[in-house]
C-alpha cells in the first residue's frame, strides 16, 4: 500500500531527503524505525521511511521513545511549510500529520486575553 499525503506537504523523494524523522531522538533508539531504516536502504523505496509523518500521519512503530525532545522544530520542511501555524505543532509521529484548524488561533487568543484581563479593555 502506497503511503500518501493527507495534507499540502507532499510525500516524496524531495521530502524523504529533507525529512528529519530518522535522526529524531524519538525515533533513535526503536528497533522498529531502525528496521525499516535499513529497508529503506536497501531497497531504495521512499515507501519505506521511517519518516515525513507531518505528511503521512503517525507512525506505526509501536516502541518509539516519546520522553525524548522532538526535534520537527530543526527540520527544513517543518519551516517550509510553516508547520509551527499548523496542529499538532510537532511529534508528528504520535500526534499524526499537519492540520489546518480553523479558528484555532483566535480561540487561543481570546483565553490568552482573558487570562490577562484584557476583556476589560474593551
Amino acid at each position: 500500500m502506497a503511503r500518501m499525503a493527507k495534507n499540502e506537504i507532499p510525500f516524496d523523494e524531495e521530502g524523504v531527503e529533507k525529512c528529519q524523522c530518522p535522526k529524531c531522538p524519538v525515533q533513535t533508539s526503536s528497533a522498529c524505525a531502525k528496521d525499516w531504516i535499513i529497508k529503506m536502504e536497501k531497497s531504495g523505496d521512499i515507501e519505506q521511511t521511517p519518516g515525513l509523518y507531518c505528511s503521512t500521519g503517525q507512525s506505526d512503530c509501536p516502541d518509539l521513545d516519546l520522553k525524548q525532545m522532538c526535534i520537527c522544530g530543526n527540520c527544513p520542511i517543518w519551516h517550509q511549510y510553516k508547520l509551527m501555524n499548523k496542529d499538532p505543532k510537532n511529534y508528528y509521529c504520535q500526534g499524526g500529520e499537519a492540520k489546518d484548524e480553523p479558528g484555532a488561533m483566535t480561540e487561543r487568543r481570546k483565553h490568552i486575553g482573558d487570562d490577562i484581563g484584557l476583556e476589560d479593555l474593551k
